[in-house]
């Protein structure tokens, strides 16, 4: 069990570097080979899509197929998997991350009922895994707990991640212009930190506390 978990904190520890390196290395490759890679629905997407199906086993074997004790963790796991799939633009009519979206007549009130109803699943999981677990998720950060330490990297990663999407467009807003490799580069970098984010999760599964089950009375 020492193994394990020493295993895992000097893995979660080399992630972010590894990361780091996947991206540098990326910038020794042809523009038009970086973008097949870290383009929508390229190699890199797929991967990190890949990854929460992974967590979602992970999750179902640690916990011995008991669903009811991490159904919202399940869900809120698809749902990041749906979104690197892209679900969000190719099954509606519009993007749903805008409120236009939700007020466009044109839009079929049905669809927009469906996501509606998904994305209130979704906030519920949320909310759920939050009241169950936040305390917990404190004391062992503060304990330092490998599993406590790769969700808050996973959390990080989304946001960092989050500053680089879009970038060229933002920047621009500012009239900060920038060339199209910068630009590549951005994208590269928030493709890869977001492939990450399932891998620290990852972690964080297979050290969660439930793994190390407690001694019956009857066997000291």
């Amino acid at each position: 069990m020492f193994a394990q978990y020493h295993f895992s904190s000097v893995f979660i520890f080399l992630l972010l570097p590894a990361l780091v390196s996947f991206i540098a290395l990326l910038q020794f490759l042809p523009d038009a080979t970086i973008l097949t890679i870290t383009q929508e629905g390229g190699l890199v997407e797929m991967l990190s899509a890949v990854g929460y199906f992974v967590c979602v086993a992970a999750l179902l074997i640690v916990t011995r197929g008991k669903v009811s004790t991490c159904w919202h963790a399940i869900i809120i796991l698809l749902g990041m998997a749906a979104r690197e799939l892209d679900f969000q633009r190719i099954w509606t009519t519009q993007t749903i991350t805008k409120g236009r979206y939700y007020f466009n007549a044109d839009n079929p009130l049905l669809e927009r009922l469906i996501v509606i109803a998904a994305l209130a699943v979704l906030v519920y999981a949320v909310v759920s895994l939050a009241k169950e677990h936040l305390r917990n998720y404190f004391s062992a950060l503060k304990k330092r707990r490998i599993f406590a330490i790769s969700i808050t990297m996973a959390g990080a990663l989304v946001v960092v991640s989050k500053l680089f999407d879009g970038s060229a467009r933002k920047l621009a807003d500012w009239n900060i212009i920038i060339t199209d490799s910068q630009a590549l580069l951005s994208e590269s970098i928030e493709e890869v930190l977001e492939m990450g984010v399932p891998i620290a999760l990852l972690v964080a599964i297979l050290t969660l506390p439930i793994n190390r089950e407690p001694r019956n009375q009857s066997d000291e």
